[in-house]
């Protein structure tokens, strides 16, 4: 059209190009472009068609300067084996990339209806080779929506020999509990590494936070402290790891205790909490404390225990609960004997004081004092002795606990002095 001699089967060089075709009919129909194929060689021919022959294409081309040159193809072609009334489909979608000739497909629609972008045959409903963009003035979103109330969304990192890890998004209930995101290991056991729940305790399976080179099962990073919700306030409180593994403020208040009672401990027990110190295996530094299976045979009260019921570590914020109960019953047993101490010093007053009122009723027998000269003079000599010592007793009543034995050979002494003077 416009052209003398064509090059293609329609050429123009008019200013009015394309093609336009119009149908007029009151239905709902439209106009349509048919292109087919079959197998056979003569006009008229049925021969089936086979698995992957293409059935027509719509190719585009560029002048280069000197040839028509592809660029770019929509293409349809048989996806699968054909039969009667049976004609599985594939649309696919190829462009010419820079600096080739030919084009190369960059999208597939399969029989099933599975797109793939960068990748064929399409696994999925869209499978996708490469990375996704977003963009937008805002935050960009993917809806997910399967009609219900418990939608659940997950995304899958697969490798070739085992089952790769993968991520699941829940909206309602699951069977593994609770809405929230789950991250899979990918260790091909449906192992929750981490679970991060919009509708109650969200937890770690071994990671890290805020650091890319974790040395220990959970290792955060950062200069920051690690908060725990509800234990902020006050005066501050030391956290502890309980039985059950959970990391808790430590509690002390009455209003969190039951069946309360004074502390049964023998306090002697302390001499045999044997104190050391040691190199850490995990990195040779040097440390002192105690050995929990020491501990534990000593007062197992003082030792944590594992789920197999080893001893595992040492409660050494409470070690001072047994030093105040034993220093208490120390207090306690001194002021035993500082009692014992002053009432043998109070015997020992009433003994001299009755020692005293008999050496006045022995001045007032003049007739025995005469018969009694020489045993007098050394009663007397004694009786101040005895006066001293009873001095000396009262002045020293603290150290009488340890000469409790001297003193009681003193008072046998007195006694026996007592019984020959009477």
């Amino acid at each position: 059209l416009g052209a003398s001699t064509p090059a293609q089967l329609t050429e123009t060089v008019s200013s009015r190009r394309g093609i336009f075709s119009v149908y007029n009919q009151n239905s709902a129909a439209g106009e349509l472009l048919g292109l087919g194929k079959t197998r056979g060689s003569a006009i008229g021919a049925t021969t089936i068609v086979q698995s992957d022959d293409y059935l027509g294409s719509l190719v585009f081309y560029g002048s280069d300067g000197a040839n028509m040159i592809e660029s770019a193809i929509i293409a349809a072609a048989v996806d699968g084996t054909p039969g009667t009334n049976d004609m599985p489909g594939r649309l696919v979608f190829k462009t010419t990339g820079e600096g080739a000739a030919t084009s190369s497909e960059r999208m597939r629609i399969d029989n099933a209806g599975n797109v793939g972008i960068g990748t064929s045959p399409p696994s999925e409903a869209l499978s996708i080779a490469g990375d996704i963009k977003l963009q937008g003035s805002y935050a960009r979103r993917i809806l997910v929506d399967n009609g219900n109330a418990d939608t659940n969304f997950r995304i899958d990192f697969p490798v070739l020999t085992t089952a790769g890890a993968y991520i699941t998004f829940y909206r309602g209930t699951n069977t593994i509990g609770g809405k929230g995101v789950q991250i899979f290991k990918g260790d091909g056991t449906d192992t929750i590494s981490t679970f991060l729940r919009a509708d109650g305790d969200s937890y770690f399976n071994g990671g890290n936070v805020g650091t890319t080179t974790p040395n220990q099962a959970l290792e955060i990073g950062g200069t920051g402290p690690l908060r725990i919700a509800g234990a902020a306030g006050g005066t501050g409180t030391p956290a502890i790891i309980d039985a059950n593994g959970d990391l808790r403020p430590q509690t002390s208040s009455e209003r969190f205790k039951h069946a309360i009672a004074d502390l049964d401990f023998d306090p002697t027990l302390i001499s045999q909490m044997r104190a050391v110190q040691y190199l850490l295996n995990s990195d040779n530094s040097a440390d002192f404390g105690f050995i929990a299976e020491e501990l534990a045979d000593v007062f197992p009260l003082a030792v944590n225990f594992d789920k197999e019921g080893n001893p595992y570590s040492v409660k050494y914020g409470q070690i001072t609960v047994l030093l105040t109960k034993g220093w208490q019953l120390h207090e306690q047993r001194l002021a035993e004997q500082s009692e014992i101490i002053n009432h043998q010093g109070r015997i020992i007053d009433q003994q001299a004081k009755t020692i005293t009122e008999q050496s006045k009723s022995l001045a007032s027998h003049e007739a025995t004092i005469a018969e009694m000269k020489s045993s007098m003079a050394f009663f007397q000599k004694e009786n101040e002795e005895l006066k001293k010592e009873s001095l000396l007793a009262r002045q020293e009543t603290e150290r009488l606990s340890r000469e409790n034995e001297a003193m009681n050979e003193r008072m046998a002494k007195l006694e026996a002095m007592v019984e020959k003077l009477i």
